[in-house]
């Protein structure tokens, strides 16, 4: 038995595909071990398993979900038939993608006529730490980053980020 690549992989799902080689003396039973440490050939070691309901040959896949976003998976399979267990030979790894993170606007400090310090608080990073990006205007552009007027960045934030503005129109 060999593993093959994960595909379809989102944030929280993933298709662990594998490939009956040899048969033996006879179609195996398999069964996929998976988790976020590889857990080599001791099925104990492993977060998660399931043992497929018919024999397998040839080309397979197993869907799993409820993983977690932006992390690495292992997995590997186990062949069993009358003659003993068959491991593929290394396990394979994927990594789930992250999600989108969430950001709220803070209210606005250092306000002078012209110059402002805009600010940001991540509410989830979904993974990874956002790079952040203020708009700000005399007319609010809604979610349409073009119809704003202007927008400065505090870069890549893992919590909350200001930037100062300047070159307002006073009042």
């Amino acid at each position: 038995v060999v593993n093959g690549e994960a595909t379809a992989v989102t944030s929280s799902t993933a298709t662990l595909n594998v490939v009956v080689t040899d048969v033996g003396v006879g179609a195996p039973l398999i069964t996929v071990f998976w988790g976020p440490a590889d857990g080599g050939i001791t099925p104990a070691n492993w977060a998660h398993s399931e043992t497929l309901a018919d024999t397998q040959t040839g080309a397979f896949s197993l869907a799993v979900a409820g993983l977690d976003h932006a992390a690495t998976y292992y997995f590997t399979t186990r062949a069993t038939n009358t003659t003993g267990d068959s491991w593929a030979f290394s396990s394979a790894s994927f990594d789930t993608l992250p999600v989108a993170p969430a950001v709220e606007t803070v209210a606005a400090t250092g306000i002078a006529a012209t110059t402002a310090t805009l600010g940001a608080q991540v509410t989830s990073t979904g993974g990874e730490n956002p790079a952040v990006t203020l708009y700000y205007g005399t007319t609010d552009g809604g979610t349409d980053p073009a119809a704003w007027q202007a927008s400065a960045s505090p870069g890549i934030v893992g919590a909350s980020g200001t930037v100062p503005v300047s070159g307002l129109v006073a009042n």
